[in-house]
């Protein structure tokens, strides 16, 4: 997801933000060319040819970063609404509840939940999608946990699971 930075001092100049990866970070490119962070920092020349520092800062889930230039902050995006938050907050429960199982189901989840809350599709896709996505979490988890049971049962007949 590529999303252009309004920067004073670049316009007529492509500044875009490519949005953070599971395992990747939030990439720079000015003009269709990547720029190299020094130390966690990018420096870039203005159209008056002036240096400016950036830094992106990003969180594990959220894959929109908040950009830092000159000590003001650029929000990519609005954060997420309350009722955004209350409706992911719901597969967390598989999070702590869950076991190793829950975790994993509920880490995917949560990612895929807020590339979705992210994105630009209508509210009521957005709320429908990461339904599916939370829903499909939770039939991961009871056939992941239930395959995971019946497979320790198999092999220790000594261990009373409830």
């Amino acid at each position: 997801m590529d999303i252009p930075v309004p920067l004073k001092g670049f316009e007529n100049r492509r500044l875009i933000v490519r949005a953070a990866g599971l395992f990747t970070d939030p990439k720079l490119f000015v003009d269709g060319a990547l720029v190299k962070p020094s130390r966690g920092r990018y420096f870039l020349r203005n159209n008056a040819g002036e240096e400016i520092e950036i830094r992106i800062k990003y969180y594990l889930l959220d894959p929109i970063p908040k950009i830092w230039v000159d000590g003001d902050i650029i929000r990519l995006a609005p954060p997420l609404k309350i009722i955004e938050y209350v409706w992911l907050g719901f597969i967390v429960v598989l999070f702590f509840f869950g076991g190793i199982v829950g975790i994993f189901c509920a880490f995917w989840a949560i990612y895929f939940n807020f590339r979705v809350f992210r994105s630009r599709l209508p509210v009521f896709a957005k709320f429908l999608i990461t339904g599916v996505i939370s829903a499909l979490a939770i039939v991961a988890y009871l056939f992941l946990g239930t395959k995971a049971t019946l497979l320790i049962r198999k092999y220790d007949k000594r261990i009373i699971l409830w």
